[in-house]
């Protein structure tokens, strides 16, 4: 992609996830602001006189409209241009047929996402750093980490559902296992990211069928999260400034995947948990077939006492937090009476 070739050197400002050009030896400096919005996907916004252009010296260049396409085997290298009244707007993408493919047009499907907003709101993140105590050592792998998690956020065509991606090379997939890195991490930089991975979670488990929303995310049905979901959506209101409107959002999704775990790792109701498989073990190398460890029933206990903990803290919730309280009591005994060796003052396993 290339712009006009008789505006002079820009002046370019680089921010958190994208850029800004001004063109000062102009007499009227017009401005182009990119955002990229997910890898493979960058939109933005320019001054009438900066259309950009596609070009190649190696590929034909398909007619897109104002813009163009280049197709080479399997990959797909679009450029949709749009005007409004004193700007034009603009996408390049790039897509793989072997792999989730960006609906067209890209920029329908990211009609209401403004470049400049996105690039501020990046922009906000590095001020709220800067005034952290985490910044005084370490900075510049503080600030890699916070661009790797960004890398791997996508948004779904419509916008409405956001996921981080666990493989590059498969857009759709999230793996349950990173719920609870991956909200902590995020409640610390941006708190309304942090809920929109919660959500999309929780739409996706704990459900007999999927929202429709989130039919298009893969999930590995043969692994059960970690269950400490709990343990992060107490992290992201404790950061939140609307905690109550996150509890109350979330409390009977919550209460639906707990169970759902519970009917996994325990679908026999005696208290001894087992994980199901290797994969969704905190240890994989560690696993054995009916095995009750520790590390499960720990875990168990505190997504239990935190959701018992919601549910009786308000009765206006009109929640039943019996079945939960029964399940922490066998899980107690478990804990205390079959797994702790009180002669040698250990846990066994």
């Amino acid at each position: 992609m290339g712009l006009p070739n008789v505006l002079g050197l820009p002046e370019c400002t680089m921010l958190a996830n994208g850029f800004r050009l001004t063109f000062p030896n102009l007499a009227e400096p017009p401005l182009i602001t990119v955002a990229f919005v997910e890898p493979g996907v960058l939109i933005g916004r320019a001054n009438l006189r900066l259309t950009p252009s596609l070009f190649s010296p190696q590929y034909e260049i398909e007619p897109l409209g104002e813009g163009g396409r280049i197709v080479v085997g399997d990959e797909t290298i679009c450029l949709e241009i749009q005007r409004d009244q004193d700007s034009t707007v603009f996408a390049l993408s790039r897509s793989l047929s072997s792999g989730a493919v960006r609906p067209s047009p890209v920029l329908k499907a990211f009609a209401d996402i403004d470049p400049e907003t996105v690039l501020e709101r990046h922009a906000s993140r590095w001020s709220k750093l800067e005034e952290s105590k985490a910044l005084t050592e370490d900075r510049g792998m503080l600030l890699r980490s916070i661009e790797m998690l960004v890398y791997h956020l996508r948004l779904s065509p419509s916008g409405t559902t956001r996921w981080s991606s666990f493989d590059v090379g498969h857009q759709s997939a999230m793996h349950p296992h990173h719920i609870f890195p991956l909200v902590t991490a995020w409640a610390h930089i941006d708190t309304e990211i942090a809920r929109d991975l919660l959500s999309t979670f929780l739409a996706g488990y704990g459900e007999e069928e999927l929202a429709e929303n989130v039919r298009h995310i893969q999930w590995d049905p043969s692994v059960v999260p970690l269950p400490m979901v709990c343990q992060a959506t107490r992290i992201l209101a404790d950061e939140s400034s609307a905690e109550e409107e996150i509890l109350s959002h979330c409390l009977p999704a919550l209460c639906r995947y707990l169970q759902r775990v519970l009917n996994v790792v325990d679908k026999d109701g005696t208290g001894l948990p087992a994980w199901p498989n290797a994969g969704s073990a905190w240890i994989p190398n560690t696993y054995e077939a009916g095995l009750t460890s520790v590390d499960l029933v720990a875990m168990l206990l505190g997504e239990l006492n935190l959701l018992i903990g919601w549910i009786q803290g308000d009765p206006g919730r009109d929640l039943d937090s019996s079945y939960f309280v029964e399940a922490r009591d066998r899980l107690r005994q478990t804990l205390h009476g079959t797994l702790w060796n009180s002669s040698e003052k250990r846990f066994l396993g």
